[in-house]
């Protein structure tokens, strides 16, 4: 099956499940492994991996390390300093490349990266460089490339299937007459035994317009690609010089979901399902974060996520009413002997503040009256409808299913009630969902809110 069809037939399986969500109830096995908290605070790591001159520009490529989310948001830094001039660049945690541009030629510069993590501004590493006049460029990178357009609404495991690479040149006295990309890639399987093309490799060609541009590359299905790209320029004399290479590898294509089928006023549960996994050893981490505090993760490993329809929901609870959090689902896995962690999602979800809702029931030969009873003072639940199943060897047969009227009977206090035919001998199932608003106006339709069996 290639990487086209698995995508296709991921996104026809996920649809399935969600339905099937919706119309059964089944077992749910939660893997949960509680967080381990240290007690000792790990210092920020700050690295300058490459850090090159060309021309009057400076091209830098830096890692900061923040373990213990110590670092004061906003004070991290790229400090440039000589006799006369100061530079800062804000840096984000992790990796990032770029350039220092309209530096002075032939001048010594002082490279640093900057930050308070609580005991006022520090050094966490520096470099000095001299600048020069000559020509250069740089891939300073790559990252997924989603086209900028009203009908592309994806999530990131819904990947399409595209990249960015990333390029700068200087040529500040117009020595070249022409800058170009030349790739080549090569699908998981096909790596050469070197670490470098093989002799006979058909490069694409990628003629820059500007002095910082990008090379997309579409049509990758598949993950795990590796590519091998080179910057040239070309001199007025007709010389080819090689101004930078970069080899990487594309994460793999994970078909991975985590979506919220409940969210309470103190409480969040998640569904998640991944398909096509082909690596037992790899791990999914779910974890929860409020205000850049990781608060709890939970640990999923590959054999719950084996049979084609299965799912594992998550649960947090013990949350703070209307309060904001972010859950991250992230893959750990093995490649080339490198542990990758590999971001596959990022949620921003802001709780409801309380409401009551309570279902009374009255029984009859022929059917079942419910009589329902909603508190809500903070207008959180609205569009209420009901679901009954018939339970037969263990298959859920649709009876009927309703929108729910509800009445204002008081300040916030509403009421309403259905009738369902009814069997006393026979095994029913009852779910009633609705969309709920949170205070920021955020809202999540179809939430499960009452579930029983009977």
């Amino acid at each position: 099956m290639n990487g086209k069809s698995r995508i296709k037939q991921f996104s026809t399986n996920r649809k399935r499940r969600i339905v099937l969500h919706w119309m059964s109830s089944f077992a749910i096995t939660v893997v949960a492994v509680v967080a381990t908290i240290s007690l000792s605070t790990r210092t920020p790591i700050g690295t300058f991996y490459q850090v090159e001159p060309y021309g009057n520009e400076i091209f830098y490529h830096v890692a900061v390390e923040d373990p213990d989310s110590t670092i004061i948001s906003g004070t991290l830094y790229l400090s440039i300093t000589n006799q006369l001039e100061r530079i800062r660049i804000p840096l984000v945690i992790g990796e990032q490349s770029g350039s220092v541009v309209s530096l002075n030629g032939g001048m010594d510069y002082t490279l640093s990266i900057l930050c308070n993590y609580g005991y006022g501004e520090g050094v966490l590493a520096t470099r000095t460089i001299q600048t020069d006049s000559r020509y250069g460029g740089r891939i300073t990178g790559w990252d997924e490339y989603i086209p900028d357009s009203g009908e592309i609404n994806l999530a990131v495991f819904e990947e399409t299937n595209q990249i960015a690479i990333h390029m700068l040149y200087s040529d500040p006295t117009n020595e070249l007459s022409e800058v170009w990309l030349s790739y080549v890639y090569y699908q998981k399987g096909e790596y050469p035994e070197e670490n470098h093309p093989l002799p006979n490799a058909v490069y694409t060609n990628y003629l820059l317009s500007a002095s910082k541009e990008d090379c997309i590359v579409d049509q990758l299905w598949d993950g795990s690609i590796r590519f091998y790209t080179y910057l040239w320029g070309r001199t007025l004399a007709g010389e080819d010089v090689l101004l930078h290479s970069l080899s990487f590898t594309t994460p793999r294509k994970i078909f991975a979901s985590l979506d919220p089928i409940d969210i309470g006023s103190d409480y969040l549960i998640l569904d998640f399902y991944a398909d096509f996994i082909d690596d037992p050893a790899m791990t999914f981490t779910i974890s929860l974060i409020q205000d850049s505090r990781m608060l709890e993760t939970k640990t999923i490993g590959v054999q719950d996520c084996e049979e084609e329809e299965s799912y594992t929901q998550v649960e947090f609870d013990g949350l703070t009413s209307g309060g904001v959090y972010q859950v991250q689902l992230t893959a750990h896995y093995l490649e080339m002997g490198k542990m990758i962690d590999q971001p596959l999602r990022v949620l921003d979800i802001p709780l409801p503040k309380p409401y009551e809702l309570n279902l009374n029931h009255t029984s009859n030969v022929l059917f079942m009256q419910f009589d329902v009873e909603l508190d809500d003072p903070n207008h959180v639940l609205s569009e209420l409808y009901y679901y009954v199943f018939e339970v037969v060897d263990d298959q859920n047969n649709y009876v009927s299913g309703d929108y729910i009227t509800l009445t204002e009977s008081a300040s916030h206090h509403y009421d309403g009630s259905f009738q369902v035919d009814w069997d006393m001998t026979k095994t029913y199932q009852l779910m009633i969902f609705g969309t709920k608003t949170a205070p920021d106006g955020t809202t999540y339709p179809w939430m499960e809110i009452i579930h029983l069996d009977y």
